[in-house]
């Protein structure tokens, strides 16, 4: 199970308060391959595939731009 919804622009920014350094690089880094490469995040099967990679690129991308951020952050440290 994923620690946050990408998607849920509230949930992952009260995931990135909560969450530690090393687990924010440890998934973040994770999340972020699944997104760029592999491209496998979100499932085709799901509603937010058509939501987001479909319909709505501007949508994903700013979730792509929040996780790449956020991991810069995470691993400059405190």
């Amino acid at each position: 199970p994923l620690a946050f919804d990408p998607f849920d622009k509230p949930g992952r920014e009260a995931w990135v308060k909560a969450a530690d350094r090393k687990a924010k690089v440890q998934f973040l880094t994770k999340l972020l391959k699944r997104l760029g490469e592999d491209k496998d995040m979100p499932p085709e099967d799901s509603a937010e595939f058509e939501a987001f990679r479909s319909r709505d690129p501007a949508a994903f991308e700013d979730v792509r731009a929040f996780l790449e951020s956020e991991l810069k952050k995470a691993k400059a440290g405190p």
